[in-house]
């Protein structure tokens, strides 16, 4: 295991303890809350019920009368507003107007301050009763001023004022003075509030504080319920309204840390090797842990259902993509592990998240269509659902509310997670050095520059990789190897033929050899240079790693044989044998072994006048022998098995091209018949 991968592991560590220690989120348990967990009282503990204490102060305080003083300024000013009311009312009775029109020109009468009463009791007045209600009004709001009573007192002062009125008192001006008292007539108590507010508090000081005792073992709050003032109270009191990060915490989630992150790296070392060699990728896997586990401790923390909204899926789901599926699977029972850690240490979130998470990864294996993300979202909403109900079920839940709420968590936690994994999939897929499936796909079309170079200049050479493209995709899909990888090798491997197409044999279509004037050593200098043209060309129109390495080691380090054997007959004296080798390396993976295999086979075979199958199969067999007694396989993963599997694809691909034709007669000139035909007897 490298030094930087070693590295990653421990800062990957670091910032997970801290994610695991770290307070994001306000007080975690306050009113109006639900409990994320049941809470147990460890010891006994007396406190001051606050809320128990201030509702019996409230109670007292509420037993004390309020203190009043008397201010009769507003009853003077509101019989001086009555009386200059009247006295413009007149002229609004005496009008030819309608009684609709006098009503609207009396409230525009109203002073500001004074809410205008029943004044359609003043419309139908005459002079004389409108002055016997402005005399009576006046000597009523006299004696009001004259008496003591408040706000709450003044329906009963305006009904025992009316009651004196003597009884001659006609009953339409003893309902106009009635709507003119309600209108004008105002208290002449008022609370002192600064003097009730003294006493009331001094009241209710002298009211004991109540002291209540929780006891060890008692349950506080069950998980779910709501959290209510008295049990804000309690927790308080037991110091657990608000958790404090101690050794113990930070001790206690650095283990853990580091075992989930040993174990999945150790899974890495010996599964997936690739990945800890790769610094970017390291940087995708610890993107992947570290914003699950930092979203589960912004969003999930002290909530029963929010947890399940949460959309760690989309983290494997994106990694998926561009890695290989289990790698991911591991990957996402690792994220589970250390979310459900955050997360209340629920082993039903644990599963939730592995199960949704891996379904996601499984769902995008060999990603050839964007529609794949739509699918990963479906089968991660009905995992997710699965879950929620199987636990339901092993609970013995069956509210229906809760049900509705879970559906939704799982049919947002799908959609979010596939839509969050396609995005980063087309935002950040080059950012990772990955060449995704799609842009295979792309790289593999005819109208890729570079293949299109190939066909017009080296036609040839072209359709020699077309062969071989279909011969490494069959054999790489029967022994598990990447076959689209292995394809796209193919198609590309000779690209650097394209610079000097005259100079190998399949191009030359009936001129002559160029290398009958050649010198051996030049012939080989031309035959080797496709491998570093290739190359150039390649990196020149950014084709992938993996094209790179089909162009570099399909040859490996074999010699030129040809030209090898022609310069030693024509040598006088010993040469130098690396000039007829290629550069190499050997091939270092299966995709790259198959199309060295597949191309010794299928210019053997095209230089073959026999096509017979047991002819192939024989060819076949030759070329694989001679490059495993060269040693060119030699670091290549491929075992004795592929081998075999491999040979019998190259075999049905090679049979399929060569299979025997019918010979048809020559067709008959049916100008001769006619004339047979005719100069018979």
């Amino acid at each position: 295991m490298r030094v930087t991968s070693i590295g990653n592991g421990v800062a990957l560590v670091a910032v997970l303890t801290f994610l695991f220690a770290a307070q994001f989120s306000s007080p975690s348990l306050r009113v109006g809350q639900v409990a994320s967990e049941t809470v147990v009282a460890s010891h006994r503990v007396s406190y001051v019920d606050r809320v128990a204490t201030t509702a019996r102060r409230n109670q007292v305080e509420a037993t004390v009368p309020a203190t009043f003083i008397t201010d009769n300024d507003l009853a003077r000013e509101r019989a001086r507003q009555a009386n200059a009311f009247l006295t413009r009312v007149g002229t609004v009775l005496t009008s030819t107007s309608a009684a609709s029109k006098k009503l609207q020109m009396l409230r525009s009468l109203v002073p500001p301050g004074v809410v205008a009463g029943q004044l359609q009791q003043l419309v139908g007045l005459t002079p004389g009763e409108l002055s016997a209600v402005q005399s009576r009004s006046q000597e009523l709001l006299a004696q009001a001023e004259a008496s003591r009573f408040d706000q709450n007192q003044e329906t009963a002062t305006e009904l025992g004022l009316l009651g004196a009125l003597p009884s001659g008192v006609t009953p339409r001006v003893r309902t106009a003075v009635g709507a003119v008292l309600g209108m004008f007539m105002a208290p002449t108590q008022i609370i002192d509030l600064q003097a009730t507010d003294k006493q009331r508090a001094a009241a209710g000081k002298a009211v004991p504080a109540v002291v209540n005792t929780v006891y060890p073992d008692q349950v506080v709050v069950r998980r779910g319920d709501l959290i209510t003032a008295l049990i804000a109270e309690q927790l308080k009191a037991l110091g657990l309204q608000t958790k404090q990060t101690g050794w113990q915490d930070v001790l206690g989630g650095a283990l853990f840390a580091v075992l989930i992150v040993v174990m999945l790296f150790w899974y890495f070392y010996a599964f997936e090797p690739g990945i800890l060699a790769n610094d970017r990728i390291l940087l995708l896997v610890d993107s992947c842990i570290v914003l699950a586990v930092l979203g589960a401790r912004l969003l999930s923390a002290n909530h029963v259902l929010l947890p399940y909204f949460l959309p760690v899926a989309a983290a494997t789901t994106f990694a998926a993509a561009l890695i290989s599926p289990e790698a991911c699977v591991a990957l996402a029972l690792a994220v589970a592990l250390l979310a459900g850690w955050v997360v209340n240490s629920s082993f039903e979130i644990v599963i939730y998240y592995f199960v949704t998470a891996a379904a996601g990864a499984l769902a995008v294996r060999q990603i050839r269509e964007l529609k794949q993300f739509i699918y990963a979202g479906v089968y991660i909403a009905s995992t997710a659902l699965v879950t929620q109900l199987a636990f339901g079920l092993l609970d013995r839940v069956y509210d229906f509310n809760a049900l509705q709420d879970y559906v939704a968590a799982a049919a947002f936690n799908g959609f979010v997670s596939s839509a969050f994994a396609l995005g980063a999939f087309a935002a950040l897929a080059g950012f990772f050095g990955v060449t995704t499936t799609i842009q295979l796909l792309e790289l593999g079309q005819p109208s890729q520059p570079l293949l299109r170079r190939l066909m017009v200049k080296a036609p040839g050479t072209y359709n020699h990789s077309l062969i071989l493209a279909t011969m490494v995709e069959r054999a790489a899909e029967d022994i598990g190897a990447d076959s689209l990888a292995a394809k796209l090798g193919a198609l590309y491997h000779d690209a650097g033929k394209t610079i000097n197409p005259h100079a190998f044999v399949e191009n030359q279509l009936g001129m002559s050899n160029i290398h009958d004037d050649l010198r051996p050593e030049e012939s080989a200098r031309v035959i080797r240079g496709h491998v570093q043209q290739g190359l150039r060309l390649a990196r020149h129109n950014r084709l992938p790693r993996l094209v790179l390495d089909a162009i570099t080691e399909h040859h490996g380090t074999m010699q030129i044989s040809f030209f090898l054997q022609k310069a030693r007959e024509e040598a006088a004296e010993p040469i130098d044998e690396e000039i007829f080798m290629y550069p190499g390396p050997k091939p270092q993976s299966k995709e790259t072994a198959l199309i060295m295999l597949a191309d010794g086979c299928e210019a053997a075979a095209r230089a073959s006048n026999d096509h017979s199958p047991a002819k192939v199969s024989e060819i076949v067999q030759k070329i694989t022998r001679e490059r495993i007694d060269q040693g060119q396989l030699d670091e290549c993963p491929l075992t004795l098995k592929d081998l075999e599997r491999a040979k019998e694809a190259f075999c049905s691909v090679l049979n399929s091209l060569y299979h025997p034709r019918i010979e048809y007669p020559e067709p008959i000139d049916t100008e001769i018949v006619q004339e047979v035909v005719t100069s018979a007897p």
